[in-house]
């Protein structure tokens, strides 16, 4: 028996906060106002507008960890890992709905050929592990939680765009990660077991350590970076990759066996990405245009 979700999803997300503060700190005092220093790093104090610009977003981020921690009660991992992909769609509905710029990727078939592919190539990795566990140990309340963390997660890179653009990447992250720590510490204090505690030993404690800057401090900043330089939409649907990416990397690592329809389905997704990565680039040629003829 290992740690508890409530206990696990705290302790991997304090790892990422307490790993950037050293940065954040030398940052800061490099940029100090006194020194003559400029820019966001300068004022961290709790009357800096980035504390109240990251509440929503920690929110979102707060919610979908915290079902992601419980839905492993209810739900087999395939489906897991599908539904959590199903998030672009609605990352996609946001997006159009809050920023214009993104709503010029409708007018590019680029994009409905890419948004597609995804979602066929994501369906066709999943295929044969959702149907081998065949939903039998899926509950309806997993399905429910499922759907829930789906529309939860879909928001979070929108809500990342809109209020954190005009930070660093890892000051942004870096305070999405206080807040969401903090709560998190706070709903293992009050729900988690520790009685399991004395099963961790040195090599789980630095697998535990491990996964979470990886997967969450260092892979958290790249993605805000991508959200400001490319949008929501396209970094999502890039992100769709990830389970061929994990398969692919199973074969060659662990000699599993990569399936002729993951295959298709691995080959599908990439395409799609890269289809939206031109999509992208169309847009920004389109809107940069008017810009250089108007010698802005």
């Amino acid at each position: 028996m290992g740690l508890d979700c409530w206990v696990v999803n705290a302790l991997r997300y304090s790892v990422a906060p307490v790993f950037w503060l050293p940065f954040i700190i030398a940052r800061r005092r490099r940029n100090r106002p006194d020194s003559g220093g400029f820019g966001a790093f300068s004022d961290l104090s709790v009357r800096s507008p980035i504390w109240v610009a990251a509440i929503v977003p920690a929110a979102i981020n707060l919610v979908t960890q915290v079902v992601w921690g419980l839905v492993g009660k209810y739900a087999e991992a395939g489906m897991i890992g599908f539904a959590a992909k199903l998030a672009f769609p609605f990352t996609v509905v946001y997006s159009f709905l809050l920023f214009p710029d993104e709503r010029r990727l409708a007018k590019m078939s680029a994009f409905w050929i890419g948004g597609s592919g995804s979602l066929i190539g994501l369906a066709l990795l999943s295929a044969e592990k959702i149907g081998g566990y065949g939903g039998g140990g899926t509950t309806a309340f997993g399905y429910s939680l499922l759907l829930f963390m789906a529309v939860s997660w879909g928001g979070y890179p929108v809500t990342v765009k809109k209020y954190m653009s005009g930070y660093s990447s890892v000051l942004s992250f870096w305070v999405v990660s206080v807040y969401t720590t903090m709560f998190l510490m706070f709903l293992m204090f009050l729900f988690g077991d520790f009685s399991t505690f004395h099963v961790m030993d040195l090599r789980a404690w630095a697998i535990l350590i491990g996964s979470s800057l990886i997967g969450i401090a260092f892979w958290h900043v790249l993605y805000y970076r991508s959200l400001k330089d490319v949008g929501a939409v396209v970094s999502d649907g890039v992100l769709m990759a990830s389970p061929f990416l994990t398969i692919a990397g199973s074969a060659v690592l662990l000699g599993e066996r990569l399936t002729a329809l993951q295959f298709v389905g691995g080959v599908a997704v990439v395409g799609a990405g890269i289809l939206l990565v031109v999509a992208h680039g169309r847009v920004t040629n389109h809107r940069t245009i008017p810009d250089v003829a108007e010698g802005r």
